[in-house]
């Protein structure tokens, strides 16, 4: 993935990040926003949230081998 960072003494200056650290940031993006908005989440939506991190840890556990995240 390549990024464009946007600056007044940078210009235009593009970076490339491993699809690895992609999705530990957006995890970390996903967890925060999570954070932000458990006053506004509704029981379904919750529901919905452990459902899919069911799916989550059940990739990570059960398909270790198959994953390739670089």
């Amino acid at each position: 993935m390549v990024f464009p960072i946007f600056g007044e003494n940078h210009g235009n200056v593009s970076f490339t990040i491993s699809r690895k650290e992609y999705v530990f940031f957006d995890l970390a993006c996903c967890i925060n926003e999570l954070h932000t908005l458990r006053n506004e989440l509704s029981a379904q939506d919750i529901e919905e949230i452990k459902q899919l991190s069911k799916k989550l840890n059940f990739l990570l556990e059960n398909q270790r081998p198959h994953l390739n995240l670089v």
